[in-house]
Protein backbone atom coordinates (compact mmCIF):
# COMPACT_ATOMS: atom_id res chain seq x y z
CA UNK A 1 0.00 0.00 0.00
CA UNK A 2 1.75 2.91 -0.86
CA UNK A 3 0.13 6.75 0.53
CA UNK A 4 0.63 9.46 -1.41
CA UNK A 5 1.11 13.06 0.30
CA UNK A 6 -2.46 14.35 0.46
CA UNK A 7 -2.89 11.24 2.97
CA UNK A 8 -0.01 12.24 4.99
CA UNK A 9 -0.90 15.81 4.80
CA UNK A 10 -4.36 14.50 6.17
CA UNK A 11 -2.80 12.15 9.04
CA UNK A 12 0.10 15.05 10.07
CA UNK A 13 -3.36 17.48 10.32
CA UNK A 14 -5.08 14.80 12.43
CA UNK A 15 -2.01 14.85 14.56
CA UNK A 16 -1.72 18.33 14.90
CA UNK A 17 2.19 18.24 13.44
CA UNK A 18 3.52 20.53 10.48
CA UNK A 19 5.85 18.75 8.44
CA UNK A 20 7.92 19.48 5.79
CA UNK A 21 8.23 18.18 2.19
CA UNK A 22 11.37 16.20 2.82
CA UNK A 23 9.41 14.64 6.18
CA UNK A 24 6.23 14.15 3.98
CA UNK A 25 8.19 12.20 1.58
CA UNK A 26 10.33 10.52 3.87
CA UNK A 27 6.96 9.72 6.16
CA UNK A 28 5.00 8.62 3.30
CA UNK A 29 7.65 5.53 2.39
CA UNK A 30 7.93 4.40 6.41
CA UNK A 31 4.14 4.61 6.49
CA UNK A 32 3.93 2.76 3.67
CA UNK A 33 6.34 0.10 4.59
CA UNK A 34 4.33 -0.26 8.01
CA UNK A 35 1.29 -0.89 6.50
CA UNK A 36 2.37 -3.36 3.76
CA UNK A 37 4.02 -5.45 7.04
CA UNK A 38 0.48 -5.16 8.33
CA UNK A 39 -1.48 -6.56 4.93
CA UNK A 40 0.84 -9.39 5.41
CA UNK A 41 0.15 -10.05 8.97
CA UNK A 42 -3.86 -9.85 8.35
CA UNK A 43 -2.61 -13.13 5.37
CA UNK A 44 -0.76 -15.10 7.74
CA UNK A 45 -2.79 -18.37 8.59
CA UNK A 46 -3.30 -18.67 12.73
CA UNK A 47 -5.96 -21.46 13.09
CA UNK A 48 -3.16 -23.53 14.24
CA UNK A 49 -1.64 -20.83 16.65
CA UNK A 50 -3.46 -21.20 20.34
CA UNK A 51 -4.36 -17.59 21.71
CA UNK A 52 -1.68 -15.86 24.08
CA UNK A 53 -2.22 -15.68 27.45
CA UNK A 54 0.59 -13.87 29.04
CA UNK A 55 1.73 -16.82 30.64
CA UNK A 56 -1.16 -16.81 32.94
CA UNK A 57 -3.52 -19.21 31.76
CA UNK A 58 -2.51 -22.24 34.29
CA UNK A 59 -1.87 -19.92 37.70
CA UNK A 60 -4.64 -20.03 40.64
CA UNK A 61 -4.84 -17.65 43.67
CA UNK A 62 -2.55 -18.58 46.72
CA UNK A 63 -3.61 -17.59 49.83
CA UNK A 64 -2.16 -18.05 53.71
CA UNK A 65 -4.45 -18.82 56.16
CA UNK A 66 -4.91 -15.83 58.45
CA UNK A 67 -2.27 -15.75 61.78
CA UNK A 68 -2.49 -13.88 64.75
CA UNK A 69 0.33 -11.64 65.88
CA UNK A 70 0.94 -14.35 68.75
CA UNK A 71 1.61 -16.57 65.63
CA UNK A 72 3.89 -14.37 64.04
CA UNK A 73 5.54 -12.07 66.66
CA UNK A 74 7.51 -12.81 69.42
CA UNK A 75 5.14 -11.10 71.79
CA UNK A 76 7.91 -10.57 74.76
CA UNK A 77 9.98 -8.75 72.29
CA UNK A 78 7.38 -6.56 70.87
CA UNK A 79 6.11 -5.70 74.28
CA UNK A 80 9.72 -5.00 75.16
CA UNK A 81 10.52 -2.31 72.01
CA UNK A 82 7.00 -1.17 72.70
CA UNK A 83 8.18 -0.28 75.96
CA UNK A 84 11.81 1.59 74.36
CA UNK A 85 10.04 3.95 72.87
CA UNK A 86 9.99 7.36 73.90
CA UNK A 87 6.09 7.52 74.37
CA UNK A 88 3.26 5.00 74.06
CA UNK A 89 -0.68 5.05 74.07
CA UNK A 90 -2.31 2.03 74.83
CA UNK A 91 0.26 -0.35 73.65
CA UNK A 92 1.45 1.51 70.64
CA UNK A 93 4.24 3.30 69.68
CA UNK A 94 2.58 6.99 69.64
CA UNK A 95 4.80 9.85 66.82
CA UNK A 96 4.10 12.91 65.67
CA UNK A 97 1.39 13.75 63.31
CA UNK A 98 2.96 14.39 59.86
CA UNK A 99 0.08 15.87 58.03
Amino acid sequence: MSLDIQQIEHIANLARIELTALEQEKFASQLSSILDYVDKLKKTPVTSVLPADGGTFELTNVFRADATSEDVFDVDLAKQLIALAPETDNGQVKVEKIF
